[in-house]
């Protein structure tokens, strides 16, 4: 199946040869164990797969990857909107610090 029928190709989704150089650079200046910024837990690159992140989401108007995410986490946060594990247990927890009511 060609790219073409799938969809758009990566440089079509703004994912082409610039973003892959960023990427680059991204992983040349990685320092080993440093938390992902999605979940919190160490990114090792040579053991796995990471993705460089546009941390104001494509879809909101990112333009320039700037910083390294597993490529699980990356994926998950979609169109940047999918809240981080960390903002989930916040809102989960929050029936203890607040006198409203939440759904």
């Amino acid at each position: 199946m060609t790219a073409q029928r799938r969809g758009k190709t990566t440089s079509q989704k703004g994912l082409g040869w610039d973003h892959q150089q960023v990427r680059k650079q991204l992983l040349s200046q990685h320092v080993e164990g440093t938390p992902c910024g999605h979940c919190g837990k160490p990114m090792f690159k040579a053991t796995q797969p990471l993705d460089a992140d546009h941390e104001l989401a494509r879809h909101h108007g990112g333009r320039r990857a700037n910083r390294l995410l597993h490529a699980s986490c990356n994926r998950s946060r979609k169109d940047g909107t999918t809240p981080t594990p960390a903002v989930k247990a916040a809102r989960a927890d929050r029936g203890q610090w607040t006198l409203l009511q939440w759904a």
